[in-house]
């Protein structure tokens, strides 16, 4: 593991506040998640905002130092919506091009861009609609 590098670093916030079994956690936004943009960043402080499920033997209170534990499987999930939904839909367009029109190449094509845009569109709003960006599968441990 790379000393002092905050890629790697677990992430530890803030409790901000408490509301039906889980907690607001204000973090400072990490390299990690620089460029992705799912959360609700503060652009003039740098600081995010996460829900977390609190765990049954923790007890902890607004102003508390927490570390976020991710359960796994939801970011899985998340990655291969992202990366096989669209796969599947450029090679379904390229397929239907192909039958309907063999001769004409550059429609094809067009058909496995619209597959392709069509599937990572639909893939984004299932993440959405599922929120898996608004902190489900995360956990928090009392520091």
């Amino acid at each position: 593991m790379i000393e002092n590098d905050k890629i790697f670093q677990p992430e530890t916030g803030t409790v901000v506040s408490i509301e039906n079994d889980r907690a607001l956690i204000r973090l400072t936004r990490t390299k990690a998640c620089e460029f992705c943009g799912q959360c609700s960043v503060s652009k003039e402080d740098g600081m995010m905002e996460l829900l977390a499920d609190l765990p049954e033997n923790e007890s902890v209170k607004p102003g508390d130092q927490v570390q976020l534990i991710k359960k796994p499987g939801y970011q899985a999930r998340a990655i291969l919506l992202l990366l096989l939904m669209p796969l599947a839909g450029l090679l379904l367009g390229s397929g239907i091009g192909y039958l309907f029109f063999p001769e004409n190449e550059p429609l094809e094509a067009l058909l496995a861009l619209l597959g392709l845009f069509l599937a990572f569109t639909a893939s984004l709003i299932f993440i959405r609609i599922k929120k898996w960006h608004k902190g489900a599968g995360l956990t928090l441990k009392k520091l």
